[in-house]
């Protein structure tokens, strides 16, 4: 195969009958070609591969060993905590032991129901236990040793039942349960009239759900009665409300007035179908 330049239209031609230089035993006619060899690989990319390869590989690694370690730190440390109530400490076995011996008594008592999960109510009644000792040692009350003694039917005549109940808590069954339930609600009642009490709140109101209001047939009219509702309250109690004045000031002004007892009862439903009733009462809560 020769290649030639013809000089009058520089373009080069080929002709094909001519022995191929780099085929010296192909025949004439014959037309043969050469591929290019492959470069060869980049040895530099592929190393390049591998090492980021083997560093994503070392950081999965080192991930998943830290959340293992953080998993177990945090294992030891819930194994070894305890809750500390003023001079109440309760330990994880405290714990343990209280939610298998409710685990035990839902299984011979397959009736039983429970709201939440054992480890739950162990650790709800262990702690409600020790909050209630410490507040009554704070507010300088406590259950006797003869309200001890009919509360649990311990031995006539004990001084102290504190040894008899420790005794009793030590034991691996529902005994446990029983007695700190059982000593909580006494040490509620114990407390309610120190930690507990009520209240009263004063209160003026418009009934908006009166048949002088819902029987209103006229949507604007029925607007306009909400609007001079607001407005009476807003112009004559609020004031005497910022004031601080007597729970009687405002009875003295109102339609139905249950805050004065030397007044009588004005509460008459006829009223309610005639006009816009202001009330002022007492809300125990």
């Amino acid at each position: 195969m020769d290649i030639q330049k013809n000089d009058k239209n520089a373009s080069n031609t080929i002709d094909l009958n001519s022995p191929s230089p780099y085929n010296q035993t192909a025949g004439p006619n014959t037309h043969t070609s050469r591929v290019a060899p492959a470069k060869p690989p980049n040895k530099k990319k592929k190393w390049i591969f591998l090492g980021l390869g083997a560093i994503v590989l070392v950081a999965v690694i080192g991930f998943l060993s830290y959340r293992y370690y953080q998993q177990r730190v945090a294992e030891e440390n819930t194994k070894n905590s305890k809750i500390v109530i003023g001079d109440t400490t309760i330990t994880q076995d405290d714990i343990s032991k209280y939610a298998n011996a409710l685990d035990e008594n839902k299984k011979e008592n397959p009736g039983v129901y429970y709201d939440s999960g054992s480890r739950e109510i162990a650790i709800n009644d262990l702690v409600t236990n020790a909050g209630l000792k410490e507040e009554a040692k704070k507010q300088n009350v406590s259950l006797t040793a003869e309200e001890y003694q009919k509360l649990f039917e311990l031995p006539a005549g004990i001084t102290d039942a504190t040894p008899y109940l420790n005794q009793i808590k030590s034991f691996n069954d529902f005994s446990y349960v029983a007695v700190t339930q059982k000593e909580n609600e006494a040490l509620k009642a114990k407390l309610k009239d120190k930690i507990i009490s009520s209240k009263k709140f004063l209160v003026s109101q418009i009934t908006f759900d009166s048949p002088f209001f819902t029987e209103q047939q006229d949507v604007a009219v029925a607007n306009g009665l909400h609007t001079e509702a607001k407005a009476k309250l807003n112009n004559d109690f609020l004031p005497l409300f910022k004031s601080k004045s007597k729970p009687e000031a405002m009875g003295a002004i109102s339609d139905v007035n249950q805050v004065d007892p030397a007044k009588p009862d004005t509460n008459n439903a006829e009223q309610y179908f005639t006009k816009m009733v202001t009330t002022s009462l007492f809300i125990d809560e």
